[in-house]
């Protein structure tokens, strides 16, 4: 039964929250870059003849792990139904790119750590004093903070940089449950789109910028 619309008269409250999270990953990179050419010449790769060079990749594929997600949020409630929330998130992303040159095959793997600031509103469609379910849909910006990548011909580690910020927009659906008057635990599935920001980092952003999106987390209201 909806006891939103009985409810006492309600006060604009604050909760904050803690959630751990994950995405879908897999995605290949399609568009090899070219390095520094040498002397052209004639291979065979996959039954093809190609003219090439000896540095120049015949092939790049790109395999991304699972995206993982923890932040901190705070919720202002602005009526019994709806709110809004910020906070702050820490995306981490891995990647094993590898590049096969005429001469051999080179594996990278790429760790990438974002910091993000997202801002969402919400709607409760249905619930009581103890549990609801709601809706919410927002957007995130992204800053990649730290990204290096190593190699297993040469083991040289570099740094990676972006100067770009990263942009998304996510809706999603989300139950949550009181086990005390004051915290709650919550779930929160759905979808994110990730726009291209015409960086040179490889990542499933680019690579598969819309996924589905699982968050778990706990609340804490502060003056309900």
């Amino acid at each position: 039964m909806n006891d939103l619309a009985t409810s006492r008269t309600h006060k604009a409250s604050l909760s904050v929250g803690a959630f751990y999270g994950a995405g879908n990953s897999e995605g290949n990179m399609g568009n090899p870059h070219l390095d520094a050419a040498s002397d052209p010449l004639f291979y065979d790769y996959d039954n093809h003849l190609v003219l090439g060079f000896v540095n120049e990749p015949l092939k790049v594929e790109a395999h991304h792990n699972m995206p993982l997600r923890a932040g901190l949020n705070v919720a202002y409630h602005l009526s019994p139904r709806w709110g809004v929330q910020t906070g702050l998130t820490y995306s981490y992303l891995s990647s094993d790119i590898t590049t096969t040159y005429v001469s051999n095959t080179v594996v990278t793997k790429q760790h990438l750590h974002y910091l993000g600031i997202p801002l969402t509103a919400s709607y409760t469609i249905v619930g009581n004093e103890r549990w609801k379910a709601y809706i919410m849909a927002g957007g995130m910006a992204e800053k990649l903070i730290k990204g290096q990548a190593t190699d297993n011909y040469s083991d040289h580690t570099s740094n990676i940089s972006e100067h770009r910020l990263q942009w998304s927009v996510k809706a999603a659906a989300g139950a949550s449950y009181h086990v005390t008057p004051l915290l709650s635990i919550y779930v929160e599935p759905g979808v994110s789109h990730y726009f291209d920001n015409h960086s040179g980092v490889v990542n499933v952003y680019k690579d598969r910028p819309t996924t589905f999106t699982l968050d778990m987390g706990v609340r804490m209201d502060i003056n309900k």
